[in-house]
């Protein structure tokens, strides 16, 4: 996960396990935001002011050729958590 600091100082604290961001006590699933068709940003705010925003690239897939057609199958792949953007404001 690529993480950016926008802003001086005091930014939220975070914490990152398997396909879970944690910011500031409040969990976000990541594998269950995003979409298979486009990139989903989330906003998180706290009293009106950005903490974070999270940039989530669509769900890669690939084709499963069978032996004919019919039995091609498409194969969503796990979430790659090295494309996740994370952005951190600092509250000043």
């Amino acid at each position: 996960m690529l993480v950016e600091y926008m802003g001086k100082s005091d930014f939220p604290e975070y914490k990152s396990e398997n396909f879970k961001i944690t910011i500031n006590e409040k969990d976000y699933r990541l594998d269950e935001i995003a979409s298979s068709e486009n990139q989903v940003e989330t906003d998180i705010k706290e009293n009106g002011k950005y903490l974070a925003n999270i940039i989530i690239p669509p769900k890669e897939t690939e084709i499963i050729q069978g032996e004919n057609e019919e039995e091609s199958e498409v194969n969503i792949k796990p979430l790659d958590m090295t494309r996740v953007r994370l952005v951190l404001w600092g509250r000043v």
